[in-house]
């Protein structure tokens, strides 16, 4: 089914269903990679942020706690549940 559908800042695109190839590599490798979809002006800003943040030390990463402690050496919680 084709249908149009409006998509990040108002930009009008076609859904066309995925090929059989591209559902056989989504079930091997549980992603699909799809060229052209997000707008170029979209992925710079995106890539702009994420070198902002890969270029932070551990001490300047925000924290799950609040605490200065980097997200990921906050430890799990368990809830136990019945």
């Amino acid at each position: 089914m084709v249908t149009d559908l409006d998509i990040l800042g108002g930009t009008t695109s076609t859904i066309i269903p995925l090929r059989d190839e591209q559902r056989y590599l989504f079930d091997l490798q549980g992603y699909v990679i799809l060229r052209q979809v997000v707008p170029q002006v979209l992925l710079a800003s995106a890539n702009s942020a994420m070198e902002r943040l890969e270029a932070l030390t551990d001490e300047q990463l925000p924290s799950a706690s609040g605490a200065g402690v980097p997200a990921y050496a906050v430890e799990p919680v368990h809830l136990e549940h019945p």
